[in-house]
């Protein structure tokens, strides 16, 4: 039986993640409240970070914590690796690694654990 009453920790992008991070350090979860409760946009200009979200994401991210979304260079990374787990034959895998890197290349993007190494 599973448990309904289960809150899931909300996605945050890193640069808002930060932001509230800096914020909790200075202020509380109900000042937080108070703050986007206000109509004007002082918390806004403050913390430009927080419009990515909702406010209702921002308060229970301040809650109950957070997860952090992974940046592009992660996501690439965890495609390319997961790649090489694949049983797949192993020109399937050279293929997508050569598209990955091809790309990278030719965007001038160095990506650890991808291309990276290659410049040194």
């Amino acid at each position: 039986m599973s448990d309904n009453n289960t809150i899931q920790k909300p996605t945050l992008p890193q640069s808002t993640a930060e932001a509230l991070t800096s914020y909790l350090d200075i202020y509380s979860l109900d000042d937080l409240i108070v703050d986007l409760g206000r109509r004007d946009e002082g918390l806004f200009l403050s913390y430009p970070q927080f419009s990515a979200v909702d406010k209702v994401t921002l308060i229970l991210a301040a809650a109950f914590g957070w997860v952090t979304e992974k940046s592009p260079e992660e996501k690439l990374r965890e495609y390319y690796e997961g790649a090489c787990e694949l049983a797949y034959p192993e020109d399937y895998f050279d293929g997508v690694a050569d598209g990955v890197r091809t790309t990278l290349r030719l965007l001038g993007i160095k990506i650890s654990g991808i291309n990276a190494e290659e410049a040194e």
